[in-house]
């Protein structure tokens, strides 16, 4: 009776992604089996994973500039950030990196000047290759002066360059024809002999906020012989990079930017910016040309426009005539009474324009009952919200009747007063209100009173100051209920990357063997190190190599290569000596080793069964046969007595 239930096909669904996929990566997502269990099936717990495919605008853009072409002395180049993943360049950051100038020196004299012609200079351009440009291979020349070579001597040396300070003079014997310099020689320094410069040396330019600074100095040895102050110039801005929008524009008015000092704030210039058409400041409510429809002509539902501007936003559409809304009511009703036939116009017309349609004439035949209808005088007992009233009426025949009036709900019979509440810091307060007790019916409506708000006592309020990289914050204390109310966040003040005296605070790391050092700021408030602005500083060395010579392997002991290592301090650079396997003894048949000498065993003293040990001619011969061909083939033999022989 044993019947087999058939094994089910797995149902996978995806549950957590166990890697996401970027635009250059596939990903993984997690999936199991959720089949629950059944009579006959059990609960499956199967998992397994699927490939998610790429997202092609999954990118991560690097932080640091990629080069994309490299500017040279010609032509511009550009730079941008590239995805981490996939390489893409991410266009909105593309920036142009500007060429740069020809920088010519002097290489080659390609045709020397003479007396009397002059010569050809060749010329190149020395800028090197570096991370933004390529290096420069222009060339070009320039002409050299003329040189006379037919000269005569002056009598006597001229002095062309009076000895200073610090630095030696010269004299000069010229060419009586040409003026040719024959001859040069020194003058002694005259260590006294300071010549202050024509004009003082600015050496701190003023701002318009700051004093400047300029130096006279000795003209030949930089010496410096006086030092002045520069007064503020009021008009030394420096303007900042970009203008700063102080009125934006609107779709009907001109913006205003301005452009800012970077030292006093002043304003350098302003100009317009241009009206946007979309800049709307008001609402689009603002209705024209509405018109309703009747129950006889179309209406239309109006064009919406800006109320800032008057700019047409959307187009009304036609209302369609809604035609007439029939209804009727009584006029001119004459009441039966018990014994006389009444009758009213029964009056067809429209409810939306009031038009009257048509009149009709409708008898109302005599009651045979009273009609009361005349209220008797003092009889009315007025009603309250709880309680109905009575009147007496009276009928045209002279009966009368006792009729209740119902409940009037604006007649109250006993009116209370609710009592005002004070608000606090954070609860709303009411006003005084009033109701009936009777029925419950608010008759004063109380008024909610907003909250009157905390109000900060700054004596306890708490400030906890920024520092450099870190936030601040204020936490704000009620002075009436003493609660904390609030706080705000004081933005970082910023690394501070200058002393007292305002010079850059370097870190310098050195140079090593074989690597370039580096050049670091340091904030001086918290000492925080900025590597990642680092600059190369210093070039390196090169290694300082010791080397340890090796040695040859022997026949029963192992050889080492050479060990190289750098003698610097703090430098780990090594090249390690490597084993070299002994070589083993090498037995050619006669008991001696050919490659050291040592005897390895007595001729014929062992019997292993190998002919390199038999004492016979004949069969020595043989045996070096046999070692021929066994060098030949590279076969090794193992001796009975501890030989290896080939």
């Amino acid at each position: 009776s044993v019947v087999e239930i058939a094994k089910r096909e797995h149902n996978l669904v995806d549950t957590t992604v166990a890697l996401a996929p970027t635009c250059s990566a596939t990903g993984i997502m997690n999936q199991k089996c959720d089949h629950t269990g059944s009579d006959e099936y059990e609960a499956c717990d199967y998992t397994t994973t699927r490939v998610m495919d790429k997202v092609a605008d999954a990118h991560k853009w690097e932080t640091e500039y990629t080069v994309d072409k490299k500017a040279s002395c010609d032509n511009a180049g550009s730079k941008s950030y590239h995805c981490e993943y996939c390489d893409a360049i991410n266009a909105d950051s593309v920036v142009e990196i500007a060429k740069r100038e020809h920088n010519l020196v002097d290489t080659t004299v390609a045709t020397a000047p003479t007396c009397s012609a002059t010569g050809i200079m060749n010329q190149k351009c020395d800028c090197a290759e570096t991370a933004e440009y390529e290096a420069c291979d222009y060339t070009t020349t320039r002409v050299m002066d003329k040189v006379a070579d037919a000269h005569k001597a002056e009598a006597k040396y001229i002095q062309t360059i009076a000895p200073t300070c610090s630095a030696v003079g010269e004299e000069k014997l010229y060419c009586e024809y040409c003026d040719a310099v024959l001859d040069t020689r020194e003058v002694a320094i005259d260590p006294d002999a300071h010549k202050a410069e024509a004009k003082y040396i600015q050496t701190i330019a003023p701002t318009c906020s700051a004093v400047g600074e300029e130096k006279l100095y000795c003209e030949y040895c930089d010496a410096v012989l006086d030092t002045r102050e520069v007064a503020i110039d009021p008009d030394a801005h420096k303007a900042e990079t970009k203008y700063i929008q102080t009125i934006a524009p609107t779709c009907s008015a001109v913006g205003e930017e301005k452009l800012y000092c970077e030292y006093c704030d002043a304003v350098l210039d302003t100009r317009e910016v241009a009206i946007d058409k979309d800049a709307h400041t008001g609402a689009a409510n603002v209705i024209k040309n509405e018109k309703e429809a009747t129950c006889l002509e179309n209406g239309y539902t109006g064009d919406i426009h800006w109320s800032c501007c008057d700019a047409l936003e959307t187009k009304g559409k036609e209302i369609l005539a809604l035609g007439h809304t029939e209804a009727t009511r009584e006029e001119n009703r004459v009441e039966p009474s018990c014994g006389t036939a009444g009758s009213y116009d029964l009056v067809t017309y429209c409810t939306v324009c009031t038009q009257v349609i048509k009149t009709e004439k409708v008898s109302i035949t005599a009651t045979g009952e009273h009609n009361f209808v005349t209220e008797v005088d003092g009889t009315r007992v007025p009603s309250t919200c709880k309680t109905p009233g009575s009147v007496t009426m009276k009928c045209g025949c002279g009966a009368t009747e006792v009729q209740t009036i119902p409940v009037d709900e604006n007649n109250h019979e006993n009116i209370v007063t609710d009592g005002a509440v004070a608000p606090t810091c954070t609860k709303t307060g009411l006003t005084e209100g009033s109701r009936c007790a009777a029925c419950d019916k608010v008759i004063v409506k109380q008024e909610e009173i907003p909250a009157l708000g905390h109000k900060e006592d700054k004596d306890a309020s708490i400030y906890i100051a920024p520092s450099c990289d870190k936030n601040g914050y204020v936490k704000r204390v009620c002075g009436v209920c003493g609660e904390i109310f609030g706080s705000s966040t004081i933005a970082p003040t910023g690394h501070k990357y200058t002393d007292e005296t305002g010079a850059e605070n370097f870190v310098i790391v050195p140079a090593t063997c074989d690597a370039k050092g580096s050049k670091y700021l340091v904030c001086t408030v918290c000492g925080y190190e900025n590597t990642k602005d680092a600059i190369p500083y210093g070039t390196p060395s090169g290694h300082y190599l010791f080397i340890k010579e090796g040695y040859a392997p022997t026949c029963t002991e192992d050889g080492l290569t050479e060990y190289v290592y750098c003698l610097r301090e703090g430098c780990d650079y090594e090249v390690h000596a490597k084993k070299i396997p002994a070589t083993g003894h090498n037995d050619n048949g006669d008991g001696m080793c050919s490659s050291c000498g040592n005897k390895l065993y007595e001729s014929g003293s062992k019997s292993c069964g190998c002919l390199c040990h038999k004492d016979s001619v004949i069969m020595r011969f043989i045996y070096k046969i046999v070692l021929f061909f066994w060098k030949l083939f590279r076969i090794k033999h193992d001796c009975g007595c501890g030989s290896i022989h080939y």
